[in-house]
Order: C-alpha cells, then structure tokens, then sequence
C-alpha cells in the first residue's frame, strides 16, 4: 500500500475506536482524530489520486468522521457490536482488495545506466494493412526504444500506460476486454511509473550499441515486457519493443485512435492461422530493421544517428512473437542471437536449420509435456477426436525436434521453477492473485521478473556483446528455480 493509504486505514480504525469508546474520550482528542482523518482523506485523494481498491475505506471514513463529530449512538449492544465487526471486515476488505491489486513501481533496472525511452510512428507505403477497415490502408506500426541515458536529474520517469485521458480510457476498455473484466479495474493502471525518462540524452559513447528487438505476445502488448526493455538498455544495449496493431490488446498512435485485438481466430485457431499471421509479424520486423538503417545512417532524424550497432542485433518475444523470434534468427542474415519465452513454433517446414545462437526460456509445464511425449506417455484426456489429437501430438514432436536440433547446435534450454505463460512477461507484477485463475505461476512476481532479466541480459552479453556469461552456461546457486535441460530430457 501507499504511504497516504496506510495512513488513512489508521485513521479509519482510530475514527473506529473513538466511536466505540466515544464517552470515554475527550472532546479534544474526538475533534484532533476526525481533523486527521479528515486530512489525511484529502491528501490521499489529491496527492496519490483514487482507486476502486480503497472505495470501502472511503467510505466508512466519511461516515465514521460524520457519526463521530454528532456522536450518534446505537442503543441496541447487539446491532452496534455488529456494525463495528461490519467496519472492521470493510477495512479488511479495502487492505486485501490494495494488497492484491497493488500501485507499484517497475523493479529498479539491474545495470549501471539510467534509461531513457523515445517511441517512433513507422508507415510501411509499400504494403496494405490486412486489418485496416480502408481497403488501401496502409501498415502503420508503433515502435519503443529504450537506451542507455545520461543527465536525467530533471525530467519526470515515464508512466507505464499513456496518461492522455482519452486515450488512457481506450486503454482501459481494450486490455478489460481482453481480460474478461470491468474497465474500472484498471483504473490504477494509470499511477504505475517505470524507470525510463521521455527523450532523455542517450550516453556520450564513440561506439555504437548493440539492438535487441522485443516482440509480444499475441493478446498483450509491448508495454508488457518495458521492465525487459529497461533492464537491457540499463546495460548498454538498445531495446526496441515493436507493437503488432490488431495483434496487441491496444496499440495508441499519435492521432489518438487507439487499435484492439482483431486477430481472435489465432486463439481458437492456432495451425490455421499461424503462417498467415507470422508473415505479417514477419513483415513488420523486416520493415523495423529497414527503418533502424535509416535512422543509423540519418535518412531519419534522431539521437540514434551512427549509434545503433547493426552487426550485433539480437531479437527476443514472448508467446507467438517469441517463435517469431525463432523464425527471424533462422531466416534473417542481420540477426545475430535470440530468446524464445514460451512460445509454439510455427511454420517449421519452411524454417531451414541455423546455428545461431538460442536461448529457449521454458515454464515448468513445457518441460513436462516434452518428456511425457516424447517418451509416449501421455494419453487423450480432452475433448479432441482422435485425428484431432493426433494432429496435436505430431505437430507437438517436430516442434520438439526443431527444438532438439537447435539445441544440439548453439541452443541453451532452461526453465524456471513456478512459472506460468505470463510470468514472462510484466503481467506478472500486477497482481498475485493472477496465478489463482492460471495466468501466472506460484513464483513471486518480483522474484520472476528479476531471474528473467538476469539470464536475458546474461545471454545477449555474450552474443551481442561479447562478455563473458556467468548464467547461462551452468546452474548458478543464486538461481535454485532455474534448471537447464539437455536434448536427452
């Protein structure tokens, strides 16, 4: 909880006993608690804002700040014992509903530099967007960078979602939808900070910086993975997150529309529709790496100008856009490196065999399921035809022997213990209460968050910048939950 919030569950439970021992209470210290009450309310709601979490606490505040300064008194002992249990049980509520859903601050980066961030609008004129409702639209995309930042004392940390109102509610809206729940529960949303500072000037340095392109989930979005992002540009690298419009849960651009997630039947559909999508992710990253030649070489405009290093570009994703990462390694001459969190291969037949380098960052479940297939144990418990299932299970063995391969080439394999698909991305700082409906895993968010940063920055250290790795070479006693695994496993 905030500093103001816990002072105002303090005050609520001291307006609480000054009713309960009202004739046993001077008038003074009655008037000084409400007059501190009263304050403290005031405060809260100016200086840290409002959120649903605290509604109850509000509004037994006012009331036992208005039954306290009249004195008002329940005559019956039953019914004025149950009201203070009902107060007491509101408090508690208020205390679970901000522990749960708390306003937090990103984790503190892990490198030696401040981080800064500048977010670019790229129009691809040569190709018409499948999504957009204009027949010739053409494919507009949304790209962050974060890079290694200096002089920063005076500016402001960037806050994680847009802080436009109009488009703060588009925000919202779209992400609720995606969620399964109310548009208000997001409201706090809009109080969490990163660690990164708008426009900031990139570092003095007379070498260029290696890139690592970032790729999310289909569903998500890029703002999720900005504690990655951070973490890598705090330790000399420039990370660029790319939003996949239509594919995101919401994608903002600078005229204020606000895109959702149009590409549903990916969710119900996944071998159907996968080489039609990841052309199109496929295209956008071609697109993005054309444009970052521009901006190195000064055709566009910026800071970055002669300072992105394109000789060492690493590419990471979580979900769909971490098999697109796969795919872009094996494909893309400019990449060098890349990381694949949870995510279904796809396309394999057309993606020819690499020796790159490749990091495969696996939750417990993933492991599991590999063993239990390979080895033929696992039986049909679903609702799938037989054709179905066997379908599944020979797509799940090539994947598993496209992964098999890159791992008896220059491919790492590790999981980490308590995970679930989202604690790879941000999702999992959000709130704890995720992993009861499976989104996430038993591990602490905080916890998790730091273990995947550590081995993302170790590994593109290596590839991309050429230091010697502590992590991904053998299990490390500082990270018990990580477990690395062999093509035998």
């Amino acid at each position: 909880m905030r500093i103001l919030e816990l002072l105002l569950v303090l005050s609520c439970i001291s307006l609480l006993v000054n009713v309960w021992f009202r004739m046993k209470i001077s008038r003074n210290i009655r008037i000084a608690t409400i007059c501190f009450s009263l304050g403290i309310f005031v405060c809260q709601l100016i200086f840290e804002g409002y959120r649903w979490q605290m509604v109850f606490l509000y509004f037994l505040t006012f009331l036992l700040m208005i039954i306290s300064f009249l004195r008002l008194k329940i005559k019956v002992r039953f019914i004025r014992v149950c009201c203070h249990f009902f107060a007491v049980l509101l408090i508690a509520v208020s205390i679970f509903l901000s522990l749960s859903f708390p306003v937090f601050n990103l984790p503190e980066v892990q490198g030696p530099y401040k981080v800064g961030t500048q977010t670019f609008h790229f129009i691809d004129e040569k190709r018409v967007d499948p999504f957009s409702e204009s027949e010739d639209g053409k494919r507009e995309l949304i790209v962050q960078v974060w890079y290694p930042a200096e002089n920063v004392n005076k500016r402001k940390r960037q806050y994680l979602i847009p802080q436009d109102k109009e488009i703060l509610q588009k925000y919202k809206k779209a992400f609720a939808e995606s969620l399964g729940v109310p548009s208000f529960m997001l409201d706090y949303w809009k109080y969490i900070k990163s660690n990164a500072y708008e426009d900031a000037r990139l570092i003095d340095t007379k070498t260029s910086l290696p890139v690592v392109l970032i790729s999310h989930g289909g569903g998500t979005s890029r703002v999720l993975h900005t504690t990655q992002a951070e973490n890598l540009a705090s330790n000399g690298f420039i990370a660029i997150a790319i939003d996949h419009p239509y594919f995101t849960a919401a994608t903002a651009f600078p005229d204020g529309t606000v895109t959702g997630f149009k590409a549903k039947d990916a969710l119900t559909d996944f071998f159907g529709t996968s080489k039609k999508y990841g052309e199109v992710w496929m295209a956008d990253l071609q697109f993005v790496l054309d444009n970052l030649e521009k901006i190195n070489n000064g055709a566009i405009r910026s800071k970055f100008e002669g300072k992105l290093d394109l000789n060492n570009i690493g590419m990471m994703g979580h979900s769909f856009g971490g098999a697109t990462a796969f795919n872009a390694v094996a494909t893309n001459e400019r990449i060098k490196a890349g990381i694949n969190m949870d995510g279904t291969l796809y396309n394999m037949d057309s993606i020819p065999s690499s020796t790159k380098p490749f990091m495969f960052i696996q939750p417990e479940e993933f492991i599991v399921q590999k063993e239990e297939i390979e080895k033929n144990q696992v039986t049909n418990t679903s609702n799938m035809t037989e054709e179905e299932w066997n379908e599944l299970m020979n797509y799940k063995r090539k994947e598993f022997e496209v992964i098999n391969q890159s791992l008896a080439s220059r491919g790492v394999m590790i999981s980490i213990k308590g995970t679930k698909h989202y604690n790879f991305t941000d999702f999992q700082l959000f709130s704890n209460l995720l992993s009861l409906i499976g989104y996430t895993g038993s591990i602490d968010g905080k916890r998790g968050t730091e273990i995947l940063n550590k081995y993302v920055v170790d590994f593109f250290s290596i590839h991309l910048q050429g230091i010697d790795g502590r992590l991904i070479y053998k299990q490390n006693a500082n990270y018990p939950e990580v477990r690395f695994h062999s093509i035998e496993e």
